[in-house]
């Protein structure tokens, strides 16, 4: 048994920005990039959702991981509205 505590589901992500199209989600990536270089930002396309394209950090992460990730993110000025989401 492992010695981890918490929720270690994987699939969780942490999206810090989500477009309707391609385009506008890249032209973000690119610029968040450049801003906060000590993160991998990359574009994660969705079919389910209203906005077709989530910027996100980390990814197959546990709920927990993706919750500390998150809170690094927004501590180094990644935008406050920066949530987790568990995609499948």
């Amino acid at each position: 048994i492992s010695g981890s505590r918490g929720r270690r589901a994987e699939g969780w992500s942490v999206v810090v920005a989500a477009y309707g199209n391609r385009e506008a989600a890249e032209k973000r990536q690119k610029e968040l990039a450049r801003k906060w270089p000590k993160f991998n930002f990359s574009v994660f396309p969705q079919t389910t959702e209203r906005a077709q394209f989530s910027i996100v950090i980390g990814k197959n992460l546990s709920e927990d991981e993706a919750d500390a990730l998150r809170k690094r993110a927004v501590a180094s000025g990644i935008p406050a509205d920066t949530y987790i989401k568990k995609f499948q």
